[in-house]
């Protein structure tokens, strides 16, 4: 009873998490000066909201402001991505931290 009890809870635990991590896809529309403005396809998840650490085709960065279905994400490498491009974006990992 404990084993189904404990395998219960750990697709549980496995389920929420993969949904939490599936990122969203989009389209870039504008890059200026370390910002990528993009258009969101869909609903927008939870994690989706201003300040949020989300990685944009690999490169970490910040949202600076969500406007309806755009997002105007805060990136170093914003030059990687080009106006027109099919983008997924998705939660940043955390970085790990500590002794």
């Amino acid at each position: 009873m404990t084993k189904r009890i404990a395998l219960i809870a750990a697709l549980a635990l496995l389920a929420a998490s993969a949904a939490f991590a599936a990122g969203v896809a989009g389209r870039a529309l504008a890059v200026d000066r370390g910002h990528a403005l993009l258009l969101i396809d869909g609903e927008h998840p939870g994690w989706l909201r201003k300040g949020a650490a989300v990685s944009v085709q690999g490169s970490r960065g910040r949202i600076a402001r969500i406007a309806g279905d755009t997002l105007d994400v805060a990136t170093p490498r914003a030059a990687k991505v080009k106006p027109g491009d099919t983008v997924q974006v998705s939660p940043a990992p955390r970085s790990a931290s500590g002794c």
